[in-house]
């Protein structure tokens, strides 16, 4: 209907628009001229003050007579310019580089998915929405916001996919997107694969990772009792963010770790640095492992006073990736 309404208004602003090299958009009454130029062209805006802060937007007469002629009248008390290094927002959305959504709204869905977990979504709905508000209506209200952020972000956004895991994990069991979406998300941050006559080494070097927060996989520690290895194995291949293998010779030599490194190599092809070896300090990467021959390498030290420095450099790299780089 407000297409229909708006639409003499909407021709006369795409024409000037188009006259400035501007980029009009309209939302139900919400109009934007957008542009990546460093002015602001007089024939839309005459001028405003103050520089900083909230301003007074005096537009030129052409936009405003626009308006008249179409019927409507400017709001001046809700016109405002915005600069790059000011927080652009447009209808409830931040769009300084791209449409995005309010951290405080992210924040406030992962505090309604918090309650469900902790209460029940019965309970949850009594906080969050108005009264008499039942459990059906708590999670159609979550999965609306979920539906919100993935049409604002993307499908493959991994804060998306951290809320959908949330959700999951608090009880959500459709729409089937939200449960593909919360399989996106990685349980470990780093796959290390060994042979096992250098376990000693890759021990302390698993120990230091976790220490300073990183979620590890580690045959000794991820496989329990019972459970089935090859299954486990690539469970964690496919659920690690890096893959850190040790190459040595007795590693080179192994049957099962040249299949994780294999299947680390395939996966690669998609997640380019994904891989991040280690070698032994008497280990040739050229001779036994060509297709790594480009990726850039730590080498083990051949002394044990400088290996806990070499461990702290390690986990230290590993952990700026984890919290630096996209998943």
């Amino acid at each position: 209907m407000a297409n229909i309404i708006a639409h003499n208004l909407d021709k006369r602003l795409v024409t000037i628009a188009a006259k400035e090299q501007l980029k009009y958009t309209r939302y139900a009454d919400d109009m934007t001229f957008s542009s990546s130029k460093r002015s602001v062209p007089s024939h839309i805006v005459q001028s405003w003050e103050p520089g900083f802060g909230r301003r007074d937007v005096h537009l030129e007469q052409s936009i405003i007579d626009s308006f008249k002629r179409a019927g409507f009248e400017i709001n001046h008390s809700k016109t405002r310019i915005l600069f790059p290094y000011e927080r652009q927002e447009v209808t409830g959305l931040v769009v300084n580089r791209k449409a995005n959504v309010w951290r405080r709204d992210i924040s406030r869905l992962r505090m309604k998915i918090h309650s469900v977990k902790r209460f029940g979504a019965t309970e949850a709905a009594k906080i969050w929405l108005e009264k008499g508000a039942d459990e059906q209506k708590m999670w159609s209200h979550i999965t609306g916001n979920l539906a919100f952020i993935r049409q604002v972000r993307g499908v493959d956004d991994t804060v998306l996919a951290k809320l959908c895991k949330d959700a999951v994990v608090a009880g959500l069991t459709e729409p089937t997107w939200v449960l593909k979406m919360a399989e996106l998300v990685r349980e470990f941050d780093v796959f290390l694969s060994h042979a096992s006559e250098d376990k000693e080494k890759i021990r302390r070097l698993k120990d230091k990772l976790e220490h300073v927060g990183i979620k590890v996989f580690f045959d000794e520690t991820s496989i329990s009792w019972g459970e089935s290895i090859v299954e486990k194995i690539n469970h964690g291949l496919l659920k690690s963010r890096y893959f850190v293998p040790f190459l040595s010779q007795k590693f080179s030599e192994k049957g099962w770790t040249n299949k994780e490194l294999n299947s680390a190599i395939s996966m690669n092809i998609d997640r380019k640095g994904r891989i991040l070896p280690v070698i032994d300090s008497n280990f040739s990467v050229d001779d036994n492992y060509p297709l790594l021959g480009e990726t850039l390498y730590k080498k083990w030290p051949t002394d044990n006073a400088s290996e806990g420095q070499f461990i702290d450099e390690v986990a230290d790299a590993i952990l700026h990736l984890v919290e630096t780089k996209p998943v």
